[in-house]
């Protein structure tokens, strides 16, 4: 069975438009997640920064979602896009200045008693940030196995990165 808890906030503001926010969050056996999304057509010109708003379309759509293979496996997803640099900084401070960045990342995991693997893809979908790619990412770590009289803590890596600056990098004054 599906447990499932839909909202949508519906907000009139006088200088910029309705805000939009449907929320879903679901809850299965061995999978939960949600799904949110902002949408404004905002009708000022510039944002809260002085910045000029080139497109009045403008939103936020986030999902989380957690799948649970089995007792040793466990699927990570998470995508967050946004129409522009700003919007969170505006409709959304306490999310972007106190959350975790927002990121898009597939992420497998399998643990078992003291090791753990991981495949790690990681992507920039927001042209504007700058950020790291993970293309994927292998990573094997050991927790406090015995060798004799030594305990052995070990992660090892593999995987190829991209640095990918803002589209605008080196542009600005």
């Amino acid at each position: 069975p599906v447990k499932a808890d839909f909202d949508l906030g519906v907000s009139y503001l006088s200088k910029r438009g309705g805000l939009f926010e449907p929320e879903l969050e679901y809850k299965t056996e061995h999978s939960k997640g949600t799904l949110f999304g902002s949408y404004i057509h905002d009708s000022a010109d510039e944002d809260h920064l002085g910045q000029p708003i080139t497109d009045h379309d403008r939103y936020w759509t986030k999902v989380e979602h957690r799948t649970r293979i089995d007792e040793h496996q466990t699927l990570d997803v998470e995508v967050s896009k946004q129409s522009d640099v700003n919007y969170l900084n505006e409709y959304y401070e306490t999310e972007a200045t106190e959350d975790k960045p927002q990121e898009t990342y597939f992420q497998l995991k399998k643990q078992r008693d003291n090791w753990a693997l991981t495949i790690l893809e990681q992507v920039r979908i927001n042209n504007w940030l700058t950020q790291t790619e993970t293309l994927p990412d292998l990573t094997f770590r050991l927790y406090g196995a015995k060798l004799g009289a030594a305990t052995v803590f070990s992660e090892s890596r593999a995987g190829l990165v991209r640095y990918r600056p803002d589209d605008d990098f080196g542009v600005r004054g």
